[in-house]
Formats: structure tokens, sequence, C-alpha cells
């Protein structure tokens, strides 16, 4: 987000840039953005082209833990026609397996002044796992939390593509520039500190939801 010198308003729009899995804390290589949450994150830049599958599991982003399929990749399930409308790739990350929060540094934020955020988001459920998911984004800029609409998954689903646009008013709380920070927040309820999270293991009930 940046302001302007004369609308009182600004608009940032969202998305992944080319990147991969490293092995490496963060986790992702998007550029400007940044992982943090639990030593070993679960998190994944996706290629848009190549990680929905009804029959494959050897398609999408590397993983170090290998998937029901026995191979270490992370492939979701869906149909080749549910890539991203805006880019080739995306970011996701699992809500309830080693959560974490994606961050941007954002400066330059006036007090008072209103930014416009607009970004796509999907539910999907990863390939091989089975049962009823549960997700929403809880996203914050300075003192303000917002939540999407949470959505209600079925087993081996995709929600198909929605955009999100929301006017945050800066109230000046925390570090300017500050983080605009991204958390999956489904089913699991974990803490702030990606922590109690609830089931830990993504076999034990409907899941991994991403």
């Amino acid at each position: 987000m940046k302001t302007t010198s004369g609308p009182v308003s600004s608009t940032r729009r969202c998305r992944a840039q080319a990147g991969a899995r490293n092995a490496n804390h963060p986790g992702t290589t998007a550029d400007g953005w940044i992982v943090t949450g639990t030593k070993r994150q679960f998190a994944f830049i996706f290629k848009s082209n190549n990680s929905f599958t009804t029959s494959n599991g050897h398609v999408g982003p590397a993983s170090e833990s290998a998937n029901p399929s026995g191979s270490n990749t992370l492939p979701l399930w869906g149909h080749s026609g549910d890539a991203s409308p805006d880019g080739d790739y995306f970011y996701g990350v699992d809500s309830t397996y080693h959560p974490s929060a994606l961050t941007q540094e954002i400066g330059g934020l006036a007090v008072g002044r209103t930014y416009t955020l607009t970004f796509d988001y999907a539910a999907a459920q990863q390939f091989d796992y089975d049962g009823n998911t549960i997700d929403m984004w809880d996203f914050t800029l300075g003192g303000q939390t917002i939540a999407t609409t949470h959505i209600d998954l079925q087993s081996h689903g995709f929600s198909g593509w929605e955009t999100e646009s929301v006017t945050f008013t800066y109230d000046g709380e925390g570090q300017n520039p500050g983080p605009l920070s991204f958390v999956n927040n489904g089913m699991g309820g974990c803490n702030a500190d990606f922590k109690n999270c609830a089931p830990v293991d993504p076999a034990a009930s409907g899941g991994p939801p991403f």
C-alpha cells in the first residue's frame, strides 16, 4: 500500500510472485513476503497449472513430508481448470498442521487514511485425504483484524476462487512500516503463537485444510 498526494485512499493487490518451495526457513520464496510461525512450516508456493488433481499424487510443490501417495509432493484436490485467476503461482498453507503467518512490511501509512486491500483466495483439501474442512483468512494491519467468510468445504473439495476487497482506516497502532499479515484460521483453532492446534494430526479428522 502507498499513500497518494491527492486522494485519501490507495489500493494494493496481493499476489504470489514466481517462487518455489525450499528446504530452509521460512520455507517459501515469494518476492517481498515472509512466512513466520512454527519451526517447521507447512506453507508452500503452488504453481497454478500443476497443483490440482483427482488422480496424480506426484504433482504440486515439493514437501519434506511424503503424502499418502508416497511421493514428496503436495497436490490439492481439484482439476486443471482450478488454477489461480491472477498469476502463475499462489501461496497455500495448512491451518491445522504447523500453521504460519504470511507477512509483508507496509510503509508510508498515514493515520486516518483509508487503504483498500484486494486479493483472491480459495479453499482446497490436500489430495488423498478425506473429510469436510473449514477454512478462512484472518488479515491484520495496524490494530485491525478482519476475517473472510468461512468456507465449509466438502470432502475432496475445491471452493473455487473468490475475490475479497476490504478497506482499512489506519489507526497508527504498531510499527510503521508494519506488517500486513495473513493467517489461515480454519479447523484447528490455533492460538496467536501457532500452538495448541487441534487436531495436530491431519489424518485424524477432516483435513488437511489449505
